[in-house]
């Protein structure tokens, strides 16, 4: 008997694997002949996994635009972010409509309605509204109560170990899927044991002069906000560290 398609998926909380599982979904479903598309939401689909895909001829959508961290975007960002992501999610419908069934990836569309930059409810109509056969998989923090609702599978990745509480920081290919202009590489200890940013760049924003620890620029803390202080030497270095090694 022929089992169809046309379920929810939604892969939440703060540990590592959301996206890492959406996109491992996408390829079963596209090495069975199914159409697949991934629409990256709050990412500028640069990243290692988007290229991978476009090789193998799965289509992807994302803002290459994004101009970096929703809390540091000005309103005119913002506006222009969530027009951005309105069209890409109107553009996965019309690719929905072409084919009976397939596998639509919506990666970090929680976040997205999380962070005002997608309207949950235009999200909440539009999984109403698809192809009775498409597959969807939602990624993404703090689902609200009505999306956990619409959704037939809840996975929420919680995290146990992490590299990064024994000072590993985020690794090329692996936890780090590739920003503005690319850079952002491992921090090292110094002599006393003390963690210093070597490069730390996010949006051509640098938290900390390489190497340093000095005070003066501003700083991002564990939960994604903005320190609204400026760099507190070793312990911002960490926490910048921290909140862009988590967010895959």
């Amino acid at each position: 008997m022929e089992q169809k398609l046309g379920m929810v998926h939604l892969y939440h909380g703060g540990g590592k694997g959301k996206t890492t599982a959406a996109i491992g979904l996408a390829l079963r479903a596209a090495g069975r002949g199914y159409p697949v598309l991934v629409v990256q939401f709050l990412k500028r689909g640069d990243s290692g996994e988007i290229k991978a895909l476009e090789r193998l001829g799965i289509p992807t959508l994302a803002y290459p635009q994004l101009s970096g961290f929703s809390f540091r975007m000005s309103e005119e960002e913002k506006a222009k972010c969530l027009a951005a992501h309105t069209e890409n999610l109107r553009r996965a419908g019309t690719f929905c409509g072409q084919s009976p069934q397939g596998l639509l990836v919506l990666d970090e569309a929680v976040g997205a309605c999380q962070k005002g930059l997608l309207d949950e409810k235009l999200l909440l109509d539009f999984l109403h509204a698809r192809p009775a056969g498409w597959e969807v998989v939602l990624t993404g923090r703090n689902p609200s109560a009505n999306l956990l609702k619409v959704a037939d599978y809840v996975t929420e990745m919680k995290k146990q170990k992490h590299p990064f509480d024994r000072g590993v920081m985020a690794r090329d290919g692996i936890e780090r899927y590739g920003y503005a202009n690319g850079s952002f590489r491992h921090q090292q200890k110094n002599a006393g044991g003390i963690w210093r940013a070597s490069s730390l760049l996010y949006g051509g924003r640098r938290c900390c002069p390489p190497g340093t620890g000095k005070r003066g620029y501003p700083g991002l803390c564990v939960n994604g906000k903005s320190c609204n202080s400026f760099c507190a030497a070793d312990f911002c270095h960490r926490q910048c560290a921290y909140s862009i090694a988590s967010l895959g």
